[in-house]
Order: C-alpha cells, then structure tokens, then sequence
C-alpha cells in the first residue's frame, strides 16, 4: 500500500458513503491505517485498523459502510406506495422488515404503523418519510 490515501465508495439506499483510507504506518506484517467515514446522513467516524494489504483496508471499510447502512435503514421511517381502490396510495409511518434476497425473495417487506405487513418489489415503491408530523 502506497503511502497515498484512497477512497472506497459504496451507493446505498440512502444514498452515497464514503470512507478515506490512510496509511499512517507500515509494519513487517501489517499496516496501521486511519479510516474517516462520512456516511450518506452526513455522519461521521474514524477507525483505526491493522489490515495486511490495500484490499483488507478496502474490506474492512466496506463491511463498515454496510453495517452502519443496514443499522440505520432499519431505523427509517417510510412511505410505501400500494394500491388501493382509486390507484395507488402511500402508506405512511412504515418500517422496514426485511431485504431482497434473490433468488428465493426479491421482496422488500414493511410493516405499517397498524401492523399490516406491505410487500413492494422496486426500491421507486418506497422511500424514506423525512416527516412524521404531516402523518
């Protein structure tokens, strides 16, 4: 790993994350690197780590984007479109329950604020309720 730091960008559902990696010393065998997250709320974080290589770095930066995603997409609120008797509607105050796992499920699941459980298949059906006020 070259003594320049690199960025390692990953498009989440609500929107772009980012992580700069820098080396701040190289050993035998391994590296002593600082990460500097900004994650796609505009939230950030720094961790050191002690990968082998650029590629360890790269995992260890992208597993760290990818839980702090799946921590906080849980967390949302959302409105979720359905249809309805006079075409479609948007149901709000829904939280998300699961993912798209294809091939055995290719369904994002919701559960509204009366317990009813939603079932939408594109990520156009769906998006984050920024108020709750307006409910």
């Amino acid at each position: 790993m070259r003594n320049q730091p690199f960025t390692v960008t990953m498009q989440g559902m609500l929107g772009i994350s980012r992580a700069m990696v820098s080396l701040i010393k190289p050993y035998k065998k391994y590296l002593r690197v600082q990460i500097d997250y900004t994650f796609a709320d505009g939230t950030t974080s720094t961790q050191e780590a002690h990968p082998t290589n650029r590629r360890e770095a790269e995992a260890i930066a992208t597993k760290e984007i990818t839980r702090w995603q799946n921590e906080v997409i849980f967390k949302q609120n959302y409105r979720v479109k359905q249809l309805g008797a006079d075409g479609y509607i948007w149901v709000m105050g829904c939280k998300l329950v699961s993912l798209p796992n294809p091939p055995a499920n290719t369904w994002y699941v919701f559960e509204s604020a009366t317990g009813s459980r939603l079932r939408v298949a594109g990520d156009d059906e769906f998006e984050v309720q920024q108020d709750l006020g307006n409910c």
